[in-house]
């Protein structure tokens, strides 16, 4: 293990580690994108769901009065 520390890394590996770098840079992105999307949907379905059970029960809530209501919780 010392003697693969202590020679020179040739271009190949040199390469292979950035495009690893690169993936795993590209990965964390993506998984910060894809978590704020699903929070963004999960509050969409919360909304839209309320309104549409209170709109059952025969109230004149829009989404946006809802959206307006659990934004205090």
């Amino acid at each position: 293990m010392e003697g693969l520390l202590k020679s020179p890394l040739i271009p190949e590996v040199l390469q292979f580690v950035q495009k690893v770098t690169q993936f795993r840079t590209e990965w964390k992105t993506q998984a910060d994108t894809e978590r704020d999307f699903y929070a963004s949907l999960q509050k969409t379905v919360i909304i839209t769901s309320a309104g549409a059970s209170t709109r059952i029960e025969g109230a004149t809530l829009s989404d946006e009065e809802i959206l307006k209501r659990l934004s205090g919780l």
